[in-house]
């Protein structure tokens, strides 16, 4: 979907003041309807190295927002089984790590497009911190 200059701008301007009152009529623009991906953003930490500052490593994929022949919603613990099965083999609970959002461990259950419309990033995509259980 594409914005209008004025959105845009209005869009933009928001952005750059952290004006959420701004922000939030043109971003719902871009939210409504059917959403053909989901954007996860995923932070895994990384062993420490004597050459990197930072100790993350990012990966990010564009998740279908419903489950292939079935039509249903896509979970977090679906999507993060897809993105990283050695990390999350199971769909229903947390074994080896816990996804991390906004500061709250969020449930695999969540379905991942409610996630994607109300706690969003304002880039659009949903950042998840993982923490490593045990």
């Amino acid at each position: 979907m594409s914005l209008s200059k004025h959105d845009s701008t209005q869009l933009w301007d928001a952005v750059a003041q952290h004006d959420l009152a701004a922000y939030a009529p043109v971003f719902s623009k871009l939210l409504r309807g059917p959403l053909r991906h989901l954007p996860l953003r995923v932070y895994l930490p990384a062993e420490p190295s004597a050459a990197e500052a930072g100790h993350l490593r990012v990966v990010q994929a564009l998740v279908a927002p419903g489950v292939p022949g079935t039509g249903e919603a896509v979970t977090l613990g679906s999507a993060l089984h897809g993105v990283l099965p050695a990390l999350f083999p199971s769909r229903r609970t947390p074994i080896l790590a816990r996804p991390v959002l906004h500061g709250a461990v969020v449930p695999m259950g969540a379905v991942l497009e409610e996630l994607v419309r109300g706690a969003a990033y304002l880039d659009g995509w949903v950042h998840l911190g993982v923490v490593m259980m045990g």
